[in-house]
């Protein structure tokens, strides 16, 4: 496993505890990418996410490793059960 991508999986799991965090980089030139899935995203709605998600990536990641991340989407647990039922 790449060293950024190491480093992004340790991120959120100390920022969001009990997560369930399935991120990856599918090939070694493709960015980072995946989804979190956590209860304490209730109540919260996707901005407010996006905004704690990337607050705690660049208060721990260099401006290049920033730049190897894309999109992360974020899930309520029952939000994310609904999806697979759908």
């Amino acid at each position: 496993m790449d060293r950024t991508l190491k480093k992004v999986r340790t991120i959120l799991r100390e920022a969001f505890p009990s997560a369930e965090i399935a991120i990856d980089r599918p090939e070694s030139d493709s960015k980072i990418g995946g989804v979190v899935i956590w209860k304490g995203f209730s109540g919260k709605d996707e901005l407010s996410r996006q905004l704690r998600l990337w607050k705690e990536l660049r208060a721990k990641l260099s401006i290049d490793e920033q730049a190897q991340v894309t999109a992360i989407l974020t899930f309520t647990p029952r939000e994310h059960l609904v999806m697979q039922e759908g």
